[in-house]
């Protein structure tokens, strides 16, 4: 099946931040460009870095309501990366934006909100005390085993929404790894036999498929993900 377009919803890792280069990303060497060419005529790119899977599924609903027909939604390879399950986001009402979190190091890690690690420069003052307030409180007493439930009862919508209208898609975890007990495991890259996600990949041969900052996937590991979902691409349609 050929495709008239390749949606990619994801963070970081699917944007293609820090391959080799510091603060940069390479669009044109990230996995969707390492799939077969023939397959996508125009590849959009719904990542963000530091994005929450929250985001994947708000920006897929928003194009779920902005598409006129089905031809179009038919025709369009949807590809998500689901992220970590500690980052969220919520709405600012003041300063009209959303506001993308992130718990440091997930459900182990530290509990206190860093203020270096968030943007608070379009705030006024006041209000960025208020945010402050609110993020430490967050952080220290959300439950994150229902945050992580949350995010997969989104992906199951997600993944339901596809089925019911016929969109055609992949999905993996870059980061994290989701209960696959109600998903239709067929749809998702499987590198390890046990559905590991991209970040376990790079984990295994970290001097091949770590980036500069070794965290983010390098070119190499770029490719094989592409690779895995060319095959999938392949299997499926």
């Amino acid at each position: 099946m050929v495709f008239n377009r390749i949606i990619v919803f994801g963070c970081s890792f699917a944007q293609g931040d820090c391959m080799e280069i510091e603060g940069k990303n390479l669009p044109h060497h990230t996995f969707i460009r390492q799939t077969s060419a023939s397959l996508y005529h125009e590849v959009i790119y719904e990542t963000q870095s530091g994005g929450s899977s929250d985001r994947m599924y708000r920006k897929f609903f928003d194009w779920i309501a902005s598409c006129k027909n089905n031809t179009y939604l038919s025709n369009t390879l949807m590809v998500f990366g689901w992220t970590g399950k500690s980052r969220f986001e919520f709405y600012d009402d003041l300063a009209s934006k959303w506001r993308h979190i992130s718990i440091p190091g997930g459900r182990e890690g530290q509990r206190e909100f860093d203020q270096e690690e968030h943007n608070t420069n379009d705030f006024h003052p006041e209000h960025r005390k208020l945010f402050y307030n609110h993020l430490d409180s967050t952080y220290r007493f959300m439950n994150l085993k229902e945050k992580e439930k949350d995010v997969e009862r989104k992906i199951f919508s997600v993944e339901s929404v596809c089925k019911q209208m016929n969109i055609p898609y992949v999905m993996f975890d870059s980061l994290d790894n989701t209960n696959l007990d109600l998903l239709d495991k067929t749809h998702w890259i499987n590198w390890d036999g046990k559905f590991g996600s991209w970040d376990d990949m790079n984990e295994s041969n970290s001097e091949l498929y770590r980036g500069y900052d070794d965290s983010h996937p390098s070119k190499e590991s770029h490719k094989e993900w592409g690779r895995l979902l060319d095959l999938k691409v392949k299997e499926l349609y």
